[in-house]
C-alpha cells in the first residue's frame, strides 16, 4: 500500500484495487490530480464536517470519475451530498456510531469490513479491514485534555471507544492494526501525546501516523523517541531495518506510564505530497 499526506488529517491510501481518501479538505501539493486512477475504485471518507476535515470540493470528483467514486460520510455531513443531484444514492454510504458494514454491503474491491465509532468532538472514527491490513483513522476522536471542566469526560469517552475497538478486533481474531492515523495536537502542549499513549494502551498498531499536528511538525519524532522506536520520514520504501531515514537525538519527553502496545515505528508526515510505501 502507498500512503500520501495531503494536509492536516488528510491522507490518500492506495491499495491494489481501491484508492482511499481520508478527510480531504485541502490538497496544496495537488496530490489527487496526480494519482493514476487506472481501473481502481475511489472512496472518500469524511469523518465530520469541520472545515479542517471536509471540503465540498470533493463532491466534484463524482462528475469526473462517475460511478468509480464512492463517498463514506457521517450522518451530519451527508446533507451536503444530498443537495448535489449528480451523486447517485448507490454511491453514498452514510455512517454513524455502532455501524458495522460488511463486504457485501461495501461492494468495493479490497474492502472487507468497516466499523464506525463516535467521536468525543464531532462525527466518527473508523476501523477499516482491507485485504492488505486494518486501517484506523481517528477523525477528531482523541483525548482532548484542554485542562477544563470537560477533560475527565473526554478521557472517559475516548477510553470506552478504544476498549470497544480492542474488543471488536479480538472477536475477529485480528492481532494488530497495520496503519493508525492518530491526532497529536501541538495546541495541547505537554498533553499532546495523551491520545496516542492511551491508544497504545489498548490497541496494537504496526505503524503510527501522527496527524492533526497544528504546527507541531516535530511531534512525530518526539513521540518515537518517547516510545524508543524508529521515526521514519517519508521514503519510497518503508522498511523496519532501513536506518538512513531514522531521526535520532530528539529531545526527550518523559513517559510516566509505558503503553502496553508500542508501535514498530512512528512515521513523520508533515509536508503535503510526502509519501511512502508500506509492505
Amino acid at each position: 500500500m502507498k500512503l500520501t499526506y495531503l494536509f492536516h488529517s488528510g491522507f490518500v491510501l492506495e491499495l491494489k484495487d481501491t484508492i482511499l481518501i481520508f478527510d480531504c479538505y485541502s490538497d496544496p501539493a495537488t496530490v489527487l490530480s496526480q494519482i493514476s486512477i487506472q481501473d481502481r475504485s475511489i472512496v472518500f471518507f469524511v469523518s465530520h464536517e469541520h472545515g479542517d476535515h471536509y471540503s465540498s470540493k470533493i463532491i466534484h470528483y463524482s462528475e469526473k470519475y462517475g460511478d468509480a467514486v464512492t463517498y463514506v460520510v457521517d450522518r451530519e455531513t451527508v446533507i451536503h451530498f444530498h443537495l448535489h443531484e449528480k451523486i447517485k444514492k448507490s454511491r453514498l454510504i452514510v455512517i454513524e456510531e455502532g455501524m458495522i458494514i460488511g463486504e457485501s454491503d461495501l461492494e468495493l474491491p479490497g474492502l472487507k469490513e468497516l466499523l464506525v465509532y463516535a467521536s468525543n468532538d464531532a462525527g466518527v472514527a473508523y476501523l477499516l479491514s482491507t485485504t492488505e491490513g486494518v486501517i484506523y483513522h481517528a477523525g477528531d476522536l482523541n483525548n482532548w485534555d484542554w485542562q477544563d471542566g470537560e477533560a475527565e469526560w473526554m478521557e472517559r469517552f475516548y477510553r470506552v471507544r478504544l476498549k470497544t475497538m480492542a474488543s471488536n478486533l479480538t472477536e475477529r481474531q485480528i492481532d494488530q492494526i497495520k496503519v493508525a492515523m492518530v491526532p497529536v495536537d501541538e495546541r495541547l502542549q505537554n498533553r499532546a501525546y495523551g491520545g496516542a499513549d492511551m491508544f497504545c494502551r489498548y490497541l496494537k498498531t504496526e505503524f503510527m501516523i501522527p496527524m492533526h499536528l497544528n504546527g507541531g511538525d516535530q511531534l512525530p519524532c518526539y513521540l518515537a523517541e518517547r516510545y524508543g522506536v524508529p521515526c521514519y520520514q517519508s521514503t519510497d520504501c518503508l522498511e523496519i531495518l532501513k536506518t538512513e531515514n531514522v531521526v535520532t537525538r530528539m529531545p526527550s519527553r518523559e513517559l510516566t506510564r509505558k503503553p502496553r502496545h508500542i508501535p514498530k515505528a512512528v512515521v513523520s508526515m508533515t509536508k503535503p505530497g510526502e509519501w511512502l510505501t508500506i509492505d
